[in-house]
């Protein structure tokens, strides 16, 4: 049963990460283990990176933000969240 997961993961990776993406791809998790489970999720987390201009240059860096995303699929529909991690700096 894992490696269908792993597969399936594999695809909706492999593609732009949208909510349709994720809840397609949490449906057919479901499908594929159809009378084992009745909820689905995934969670991802990661730096989003962002290239950020310097103060007091002509130049500028890569800034990352702690990011996460969660997709839940079940008896309830479908739940989507994402959150963004911005650190304040004076």
């Amino acid at each position: 049963h894992m490696s269908r997961l792993y597969l399936l993961l594999d695809e909706v990776c492999s593609q732009t990460l949208t909510a349709s993406a994720l809840r397609d791809v949490l449906q057919r998790f479901l499908e594929s283990h159809q009378g084992l489970s009745d909820q689905a999720f995934v969670d991802f987390r990661f730096d989003f990176l962002a290239r950020r201009p310097a103060l007091k240059s002509e130049f500028s860096g890569w800034k990352a933000y702690p990011s996460r995303i969660i997709a839940t699929e079940g008896p309830e529909g479908f739940q989507f969240e994402l959150s963004v991690e911005i650190p304040y700096s004076s």
